[in-house]
């Protein structure tokens, strides 16, 4: 959001715009200009308050009848769910029937599908988009920063050959070839741009321009 220029002017008129989507933006992120970013995410929770997931169990456990309502925000946002279950089943019975039960509701991804599935079903104020790692979007910002400075795509190349020789990133990446390659580079500035403009959007962290949907036809 530092590096979105129509944010920027909000925050130095301190809120004040005619662009209603920015200006509840504001509300919510405030100057993200003054101080670090702990102590813009520590400010009355705001972090918590914007990204955070209503709280859901942290394990299976059986609930007591005096803890379902505890729970309801939970289930109604389909974060769990609650099974009764007749003891005078056998185990059998009920690990088939729980297994049956699941499936209905849980669709058994994992690692990067499985985030994406749950950012789909986000019940936070801001949901974020999937990503990958957290690497990847910095290096993007951190060509969109060198881009603005005039620096040429080459040089920009170079600049980022030599962090992965003195980081060893490029053999984590398995690609030792990847940074000098400047329509890589190219590609990485233009989605540092998208992730930026899409800030203005209240879309975090969005590599690409949403397509608007075309009308309906009557």
């Amino acid at each position: 959001m530092r590096l979105n220029a129509d944010y920027e002017k909000v925050c130095k008129a301190k809120g004040k715009t005619s662009n209603r989507k920015l200006a509840r933006l504001y509300k919510d992120f405030g100057d993200v200009h003054t101080g670090g970013f702990k102590e813009w995410w520590r400010q009355g929770a705001r972090g918590a308050e914007l990204f955070a997931e209503p709280p859901a169990p942290l394990r299976v456990k059986t609930l007591e009848a005096s803890e379902l309502k505890d729970y309801e925000e939970v289930i109604e946002g389909k974060q769990a769910i609650v099974v009764a279950i007749p003891l005078s089943l056998t185990k059998r019975e009920i690990a088939s029937a729980l297994k049956k039960e699941v499936a209905k509701v849980h669709q058994g991804t994992r690692g990067f599908h499985a985030l994406k599935s749950r950012q789909a079903d986000s019940e936070a104020k801001y949901t974020l988009s999937p990503y990958k790692d957290i690497a990847s979007l910095k290096d993007a910002l951190k060509a969109v920063e060198m881009r603005r400075k005039g620096k040429r795509l080459l040089d920009i190349a170079y600049e980022f050959e030599r962090i992965r020789k003195s980081e060893e990133r490029g053999r984590a990446r398995g690609n030792e070839d990847y940074w000098i390659k400047e329509p890589n580079i190219s590609r990485m500035v233009k989605q540092g741009e998208c992730i930026i403009t899409n800030t203005a959007n209240g879309l975090f962290p969005l590599r690409a321009i949403p397509k608007k949907k075309a009308p309906k036809k009557n």
